[in-house]
């Protein structure tokens, strides 16, 4: 039984794996800006989104019924993909109320990840929440994911926009969360009367970073 799951988690991550080859060897020489790549590896060196990432996959993981992830990445995508085509109307009313004046615009994409990270270390201390709280963390991720990576890559939303940046992220962010959901689940890590006690250590940790990160970007 256990080898038969960790032979699915290797199907998993081979096919991840073979897409970053495929896509290395028949985009990046012929432009360095190209594809669903650019947005991947954009997220793998981004420290501060795979922590949250990972809360987010810590939060999920005790689900019980398979339907529910399609119902979360359902969510998550509505949420990813609306922020995503009202961009223009977000950055309006930023800029309307002066959102950014503290950081500055520059730093304004980090920041954001930041309060995201404290976000979920507040919630992780509630955890294991129920269906009702997740659908309200899932929709605040994808808001904040997708706002984050439209002002780094700012452009009208087209299907070719979507495809030379965003839709990387959104690879990735489904890939990593599937593989980590899937660890969870094989090794058990996380019985259910530990579930607490290691999500608020955790959301500690996440909670104490983000308020870390926004001091030091405020100062410098």
């Amino acid at each position: 039984m256990l080898l038969g799951k960790f032979k699915i988690l290797l199907c998993i991550i081979m096919t991840g794996l073979s897409y970053f080859i495929i896509s290395k060897l028949f985009f990046i020489p012929i432009q360095e800006y190209g594809m669903f790549e650019s947005g991947m590896y954009y997220i793998l060196n981004n420290f501060i989104f795979l922590l949250c990432l990972a809360g987010l996959s810590l939060l999920l993981f005790d689900s019980n019924k398979n339907l529910s992830y399609f119902y979360f990445f359902g969510l998550f995508l509505l949420a990813y993909i609306s922020t995503l085509m009202s961009i223009d109307l977000i950055l309006n009313w930023i800029f309307l109320y002066n959102l950014d004046y503290f950081w500055g615009f520059d730093k304004f994409p980090l920041v954001i990840l930041y309060f995201l990270s404290i976000f979920l270390g507040v919630i992780l201390w509630f955890n294991p929440i129920n269906n009702l709280f997740k659908t309200f963390v899932l929709i605040f991720f994808g808001f904040i994911i997708a706002f984050h990576v439209a002002l780094k890559d700012i452009e009208t939303f087209t299907l070719k926009s979507f495809i030379n940046f965003p839709g990387g992220n959104l690879i990735i962010i489904i890939w990593l969360s599937i593989i980590l959901i899937y660890l969870f689940k094989i090794f058990n890590i996380f019985n259910k009367k530990y579930i607490l006690f290691v999500s608020r250590i955790y959301g500690s940790w996440l909670i104490t970073i983000g308020i870390i990160s926004a001091i030091f970007s405020l100062l410098y």
